[in-house]
């Protein structure tokens, strides 16, 4: 009977995948057979030599929509499969069915373990690499699905696992495929291009007084951190790009997303994303995509995501955040609370007293010390009250936080730092446990 049971939820599974993959893949962004298949090059043992092997880029999986990743050359990495070297499996990443909660976060995509995350080439920068045709425009994207859409409409486009995902495991450089792309297709621009949604704050993290500004400034570093990569390249000039998302009817978040609300726009929404000779003053803002040169500088994006000012973050965000109103918020660590009669965002806990804590008549402060491998280990030391008195003035002890006595309780599924007004000693764990042997 258990069986039964098991093998009947295995199928529906199966359907409601096979499901999906038609929802997402032929009805939303229109992929035909035909477009979704890639030559890749194989060795046949039978000709004793290699050979290209159609292959299709997106399938059903167990979990979802698989999708090949492969390189610049039509090769495609292979990974260990479980514990054994002598069986491996192509490289593929899995768009979940079903996301899965994890370090607080929603987990969308599957990557294989032990495997460095890789770039996206949709087939048509595959061809042009092999033809060395000229790419004057190139666009860098999170995802590979908006990626594969960019690229059937003639936006040349690399898809990247995400925005944190730019850099090369090995070398710490950009990813050596695209550096080839590059210099052998004569790339002129390169646009970093992210969701519209990029400046936004969200409910729970004004409810759970969250650092309000974390999340626009994870994308401000992205922007930074594409600079740094193209640095070694002084011919090349850059941009950051986001959807203008808010200025359209459907409020398209991706650019998979514009492309399919605004079929019969597609020939105005590319010549827009080509479109670089209105850019005044650095920016250039349509109905389909604001653009700023960062070729120089970046600090143009870092007022743009309202890093600069409390004040100005605020009355920009509580217009389309009306939960923010009235509240005491979190902004770079710092508690605030807007006072309409002045104008200004009064200091309500300033965040360097979160580096402190004490316990009974003691005074400890948060530092991180680096180990015997150069790692930064968290850890706390003892500080007099004149010290902190000295670095941040009086005011400060009002807001460091105060416990009766150490405690150390072990727990790794319901670990809490205070226990009965005690501080507890034991660290949380901080690895991600996962079923297994």
């Amino acid at each position: 009977m258990v069986l039964n049971i098991n093998k009947a939820y295995e199928d529906f599974f199966e359907y409601r995948v096979n499901e999906y993959f038609t929802k997402r893949i032929t009805n939303e962004l229109g992929i035909t057979d035909a477009q979704n298949s890639i030559g890749i090059l194989k060795f046949s043992s039978a000709k004793a030599t290699n050979e290209i092997v159609p292959m299709p880029i997106f399938t059903p999986g167990a979990n979802g929509i698989d999708i090949l990743v492969y390189n610049l050359d039509r090769t495609i990495n292979q990974f260990a499969k479980g514990d054994s070297r002598w069986k491996t499996n192509d490289y593929k990443i899995t768009r979940l069915l079903e996301p899965v909660q994890k370090n607080g976060g929603e987990m969308k995509y599957y990557l294989p373990k032990g495997v460095s995350t890789l770039p996206f080439f949709p087939p048509a920068i595959i061809e042009a690499y092999e033809q060395k045709t000229s790419i004057p425009i190139l666009f860098l994207t999170e995802g590979y699905f908006k990626a594969f859409k960019a690229s059937m409409h003639g936006i040349f486009c690399i898809g990247l696992p995400s925005i944190t995902c730019m850099k090369d495991k090995e070398t710490g450089g950009i990813f050596p495929d695209i550096l080839k792309l590059i210099s052998t297709c004569k790339v002129d621009k390169i646009v970093w291009l992210v969701d519209g949604d990029c400046r936004n704050i969200s409910t729970k993290d004004i409810s759970n007084k969250i650092d309000l500004a974390k999340r626009p400034n994870q994308f401000f570093n992205t922007v930074s951190t594409f600079t740094e990569l193209l640095s070694s390249l002084p011919n090349i000039n850059k941009y950051f790009a986001h959807i203008n998302t808010y200025n359209l009817e459907a409020k398209p978040k991706g650019l998979d997303d514009l492309l399919c609300a605004l079929p019969n726009e597609i020939d105005a929404i590319v010549k827009d994303f080509y479109t670089f000779d209105k850019i005044k003053a650095g920016k250039y803002e349509s109905d389909y995509i604001i653009k700023f040169d960062v070729t120089h500088t970046t600090g143009k994006i870092y007022k743009y995501f309202l890093l600069h000012d409390v004040v100005e973050f605020y009355l920009h965000h509580v217009v389309h955040r009306e939960d923010l109103k009235g509240t005491v918020f979190n902004y770079k660590g710092t508690m605030y609370q807007y006072n309409e009669a002045d104008g200004k965002c009064e200091i309500k806990v300033p965040a360097d007293a979160s580096l402190y804590f004490r316990v009974g008549d003691d005074y400890h402060e948060y530092v991180e010390i680096p180990n015997q491998y150069q790692t930064l280990e968290r850890t706390f030391h003892k500080r007099s009250s004149a010290t902190i008195k000295q670095d941040h003035g009086v005011k400060i002890f009002n807001h460091i936080p105060k416990y009766k006595a150490f405690c150390n309780v072990p727990s790794h599924t319901a670990y809490s730092r205070v226990i009965n007004s005690c501080f507890n000693l034991y660290f949380p764990f901080e690895h991600e446990p996962e079923e297994g042997d």
